[in-house]
């Protein structure tokens, strides 16, 4: 079995040659093999297989990405297959995904919610379009290469009896297992320098590198979220940053209320613990009013930022004057 460790910053989507990624492909190259990528939510599953898929000649053909997790049986069926169980039955047809594929990369996220039946007929079907195509003497397409995606662990694969044996056998233990970020918190400082050089380009120039203090405290956290939650917080800050450099200042309005990081002093701590998280309900057991809400809110802003008004206003999401305005609306003192 062919196991690979794949790490968390692996999962840029034009792999440079001076990452772990690049180096990952050149020692497991997988350029025409069947892949299956296995991790927790978040993890980067569908970057990693579109590097794959800009990897090799098929990089040139289309990459179709079809998310079955919250598809019921027949509509997976209609859309990989164009029709429902029973009109599989006789000569075999390509829907318009698979024909779609030909050439280039079928990408099913979340694999093993497909029945066993679905799993079984899939393999038949990309083993028909290969052979089409070689039946046609097509030396520019090479049938479809499939990558699949499961919340499943390379272990449990067998055991949890969700995937079909017709498809693991044609995977041949091609497996990929990404690990959460937690247990990779090394790769935590790549990410960082690499979300803050992709995102500040295109939305705010200004920022042109993160502090040290900032990427500690980003490692000193769990992301329960995964990649998915490291690129939306890297994305918030930076889009609202005023300042040249990321700091910590900048990342701690978007880590959750209950996340207290030990080196931010005892004033900001304090906040937080007494924050918590905002009642939505009264003492009656009734919804609170959106205007009692928002007084709370603007009221734990003002004190998190030392009543700092720009700097409140700008993580409101709201103008000074606009801000100015609620005080004076909502009769909020301001020292």
């Amino acid at each position: 079995m062919r196991r690979v460790q794949a790490t968390s910053c692996e999962l840029e989507y034009l792999p440079a040659s001076n990452t772990r990624q690049y180096r990952l492909m050149q020692q497991y190259p997988f350029d025409e093999e069947p892949l299956l990528l296995c991790g927790e939510k978040g993890v980067g599953k569908e970057a990693l297989a579109r590097a794959y898929h800009r990897q090799t000649a098929r990089r040139y053909k289309p990459f179709i990405s079809i998310n079955c997790a919250p598809l019921a049986e027949t509509q997976a069926w209609s859309i990989l297959f164009g029709g429902t169980k029973n009109s599989s039955e006789g000569e075999p047809h390509l829907s318009s995904k698979l024909s779609s594929a030909i050439g280039g990369t079928l990408y099913l996220n979340g694999i093993d919610n497909l029945s066993n039946e679905a799993q079984s007929h899939l393999v038949d079907m990309i083993h028909f379009a290969s052979n089409r195509v070689c039946a046609r003497g097509d030396s520019s397409h090479h049938g479809i290469r499939l990558v699949g995606a499961t919340q499943l662990q390379v272990d449990e694969l067998e055991s949890s009896k969700r995937l079909d044996a017709k498809l693991l056998e044609y995977m041949n233990h091609h497996y990929v297992e990404l690990p959460p970020l937690r247990y990779a918190p090394e790769d935590i400082e790549s990410l960082a320098y690499y979300y803050t050089e992709r995102f500040a380009l295109p939305e705010n120039p200004m920022v042109q590198a993160i502090s040290t203090p900032a990427v500690e405290l980003l490692q000193t956290y769990d992301w329960p979220e995964n990649i998915l939650e490291f690129e939306r917080l890297m994305f918030r800050a930076i889009l609202l940053c005023e300042d040249t450099q990321l700091e910590v200042d900048h990342l701690l309005p978007y880590l959750p209320l209950s996340y207290i990081p030990q080196q931010q002093g005892h004033h900001k701590q304090g906040i937080m613990m007494r924050s918590g998280r905002l009642a939505l309900t009264n003492d009656r057991g009734e919804v609170r009013r959106l205007r009692d809400l928002e007084v709370d809110m603007i009221h734990f802003a003002l004190d998190f930022y030392d009543g700092r008004i720009s700097e409140v206003a700008r993580k409101l999401g709201i103008g000074r004057s606009t801000l100015y305005r609620k005080l004076h609306d909502l009769d909020i003192k301001v020292a």
